[in-house]
């Protein structure tokens, strides 16, 4: 309810590709111009990611650790994801989201 609008206004379709098999319907917020996130000693860095709802990766049964290593197709761009980091809401991991850091593939 809080991310809904905001992932139906500026959300893609995006192929995702895990060990666990792939995912060709998942709907992320392309942030591959970089974006700020904090590092682990509070230092932040810019640096491409994609955003999707915990929701939508808890519900294929995907745990956000498999996340990591995993390869990201988004507008017209392949990626593998290097790290995951979770954006709760105020209601929990489940109800948030998740940046998936990214490299070029």
């Amino acid at each position: 309810m809080l991310h809904g609008p905001h992932y139906a206004a500026w959300g893609v379709v995006a192929l995702l590709q895990l060990d666990t098999g792939t995912y060709d319907d998942l709907v992320m917020i392309d942030m591959t111009a970089g974006v700020s996130l904090p590092g682990p000693i509070d230092i932040q860095t810019v640096r491409p990611a994609a955003l999707v709802l915990a929701g939508e990766i808890n519900d294929r049964g995907i745990l956000p650790s498999q996340l990591d290593g995993g390869s990201l197709a988004l507008n017209g761009k392949s990626w593998k994801i290097i790290a995951h980091q979770m954006k709760p809401s105020p209601n929990g991991d489940l109800d948030g989201e998740i940046a998936l850091l990214l490299e070029k593939a």
